[in-house]
């Protein structure tokens, strides 16, 4: 696109929208691991569930670090919260 010199303000709509698919991505993938493994190891070892916990932790943390305080979407809570709410049944 930037070789075919399209508009630049196109270029960065393009961008925006790529990061915006890759996000909804991780946070589907994040939904549905919780969902069937972390739920489904919880149910077979609820012994496990600290170490479960912290490695959804972990994960969580990893997928936020590209949505900082700049990112329009650090505050938004339409998706965190239906997370939240998975790793709590999950985990509980």
């Amino acid at each position: 696109m930037i070789d075919s010199e399209q508009y630049r303000v196109a270029i960065l709509t393009q961008v925006s929208a790529f990061s915006e698919a890759l996000r909804s991505l991780g946070l589907g993938l994040v939904d549905d691991h919780l969902k069937h493994c972390v739920a489904g190891a919880v149910r077979h070892d609820p012994g496990s569930a600290r170490a479960i916990a912290q490695e959804v932790s972990e994960s969580l943390a990893r997928l936020s670090r590209g949505m900082g305080p700049r990112s329009p979407h650090w505050q938004d809570d339409t998706t965190a919260t239906p997370l939240r709410a998975a790793a709590t049944a999950a985990v509980v």
